[in-house]
């Protein structure tokens, strides 16, 4: 005959496999994190564009970030060279000028490089999709913008003096005229 208490402390014994493991260092923890996200990737490793075989960005390196950030407030040849390096590797843009890439096709392959370094699986068409609606968005607030006058004062628009709102209360104890 068993006693209860065996299979109770047997099942205190069992760790259960749902368990959180514990890391001794930050390196260690973020090498298990990086390692199931991997798995749960799929796709090739590296790509051709334009003629340069690229690794699949698996995540954005800070490194990205920043250049990134630097490149829409400067806009200069060498940061925008430093951001895509970061991203796609350092000769990745040289040898995609050389080869003929337009600006709109370094924009789709940007996007589909930041959308594969944040986790998203995403084709090259959907690139050029979200880059085209992103570009159609853009006009449209242009021509909104053009389409509206500018705006003006309350008095400005006809150039007369503004109407009297009130003339009781309006905390002003100055005589009235009798008209």
């Amino acid at each position: 005959m068993t006693d209860i208490n065996d299979d109770y402390n047997d099942d205190l014994d069992d760790e259960p496999e749902d368990a959180p493991e514990t890391f001794e260092t930050w390196d260690g923890f973020w090498t298990e994190v990086r390692a199931e996200e991997d798995s749960e990737r799929t796709g090739p490793d590296t790509v051709v564009i334009r003629g340069v075989r690229v690794e699949v960005p698996r995540r954005l390196p800070l490194k990205f970030l920043l250049k990134a950030e630097s490149v829409a407030k400067a806009s200069t040849v060498d940061a925008l060279h430093d951001t895509v390096g970061a991203l796609f590797g350092k000769e990745a843009l040289n040898a995609w000028v050389e080869d003929g890439m337009d600006a709109p096709e370094l924009q789709v392959a940007l996007t589909w490089g930041v959308a594969q370094g944040s986790g998203k699986d995403m084709t090259f068409r959907e690139a050029y999709a979200a880059v085209k609606e992103q570009e159609g968005k853009a006009e449209q607030e242009e021509e909104k913008a053009a389409a509206s006058p500018p705006k003006r004062g309350n008095s400005a628009a006809t150039g007369a003096r503004s109407s009297r709102t009130s003339a009781a209360n309006t905390g002003s104890r100055r005589a009235r005229s009798q008209s």
